[in-house]
């Protein structure tokens, strides 16, 4: 079996980790991938990379989450089709997407590249939303969600957003 780690922050960095010790991985006879995820999120195109990934052997991977899911690293560990496993004591957190972009005065993106990082944020709305109920969240988190809020969730509840993800 190859021990995988997604460690820290989600960035190129950590992409690059993950790639070289997936590749390392296919260098040897072991045929299972033992990935574990202890990240606080970060740019939801890394995960969605990494989940790529997972997704075009999910037979030989196995997910399991340590430490703390964030973001999009949670969103990451509810959404991949693979074998996943929560061990004890792990802490996750979710909340709308958010981006940096410049703005004048009037709220208006200045440059047309913000308007349209804007739309986009504006178009992850419903699926953020789509993603909350998919997991199981309940009406009080969606709430606190849609105003803003980072929701916290402990190991039990994140084990309940399993089963309701595992179907």
């Amino acid at each position: 079996m190859s021990i995988i780690s997604i460690n820290g922050f989600g960035d190129n960095d950590l992409l690059q980790k993950f790639v070289k010790e997936w590749n390392d991985s296919e260098k040897t006879s072991q045929k299972k991938k033992d990935i574990y995820i202890d990240s606080v999120g970060g740019n939801i195109s890394v995960f969605y990379t990494i989940q790529n990934m997972i997704e075009s052997c999910p037979e030989k991977c196995t997910l399991t989450a340590i430490g703390e899911i964030h973001s999009s690293a949670f969103e990451l560990f509810f959404s991949v089709k693979c074998e996943r496993k929560i061990l004890p004591f792990t802490f996750g957190m979710y909340h709308f997407g958010f981006d940096e972009i410049t703005i004048d005065e009037k709220g208006k993106a200045k440059e047309e590249y913000g308007r349209a990082r804007l739309n986009n944020l504006k178009l992850m709305h419903t699926y953020t939303l789509s993603f909350c109920k998919k997991v199981g969240m309940n009406d009080a988190e969606i709430k606190a969600i849609k105003s803003g809020k980072d929701v916290y969730f402990q190991y039990n509840r994140l084990k309940s957003f399993l089963k309701n993800t595992s179907k």
